[in-house]
């Protein structure tokens, strides 16, 4: 089977799956499947710092849960992350900063104080869109801005790409694909604003925003697994990867398009 359709067939399932999660499943239920996943991705996380070590990475995924996942899931106060939320725009502005212009010197404390501040805000934000009764359709504009985004990028990138965006941490990302990303995921954007009855203008805006940050968190799981000296960041879904694979460009943006739809007034409790 090539690699292509190991990537298709579990693109299907995936949606399928998630797809039934979020539609059948009360919001209560919801939130413990999307909080697997989360916790997945520490784990894969702490592979990037501690491979090795079972025990390590059982401790620090039971940590972060404790940390962060266990109260939300719990339903504890909408809103009570907000401030975590808000101030994870300003991690992913210094992390931006550091992918421009710092040396990308990692070590292993640094690694798993990273995937705190990386993967816990997004956590609190996924379950603050849904403590919300409009948080389906948020989501789900969410995700459909982001794959067009990563489709964009694609397809732009190996028709016209030329200029290397980051070459130190992911060749083959371009300025020219960065461009295709963004205008595709404005597109959706304009048609997940008409479906919601939404400023179009002002979505199409946060679908760029959120587009442009989830290239960040793109490159820092890639800055990551080649501090590890890793592909992928797992093996659990066949021609993908990891969770972290799949997930690493939404878990920077989620905060900020949460950020968005608080300071816009979209997203109430």
């Amino acid at each position: 089977m090539s690699s292509l359709t190991k990537r298709i067939i579990t693109a299907a399932v995936l949606v399928i799956v998630l797809g039934a999660a979020v539609f059948l499943l009360p919001a209560s239920a919801v939130r413990y499947v999307l909080g697997a996943f989360v916790l997945i991705g520490v784990w894969e996380w702490s592979g990037f710092f501690t491979p090795d070590n079972p025990f390590v990475r059982a401790l620090y995924t039971f940590v972060m849960a404790c940390v962060g996942l266990v109260p939300t899931m719990a339903g504890t106060t909408p809103g009570a992350g907000d401030p975590v939320v808000y101030a994870a725009v300003g991690w992913w502005l210094l992390v931006l900063c550091w992918l421009a212009f710092g040396s990308l010197a990692i070590n292993k404390w640094s690694c798993a104080l990273a995937g705190l501040f990386c993967l816990q805000p997004a956590w609190l934000a996924l379950a603050r869109l849904m403590d919300t009764g409009g948080g389906v359709p948020l989501l789900l504009c969410f995700v459909a801005m982001v794959a067009a985004a990563d489709i964009g990028a694609y397809f732009t990138g190996r028709r016209f790409g030329q200029r290397k965006l980051a070459p130190r941490i992911s060749p083959g990302k371009t300025w020219e694909g960065l461009a295709g990303g963004l205008l595709c995921a404005a597109v959706a954007a304009l048609f997940g604003a008409s479906m919601l009855k939404l400023s179009p203008l002002l979505f199409a805006a946060v679908g760029i925003a959120i587009a442009a940050v989830s290239v960040i968190g793109d490159l820092t799981v890639s800055a990551f697994k080649r501090y590890a000296g890793l592909k992928d960041s797992g093996t659990l879904l066949p021609g993908h990867g990891g969770v972290l694979d799949r997930i690493d460009g939404m878990v920077a943006a989620l905060p900020v398009y949460v950020v968005a739809l608080l300071l816009t007034g979209t997203l109430r409790v």
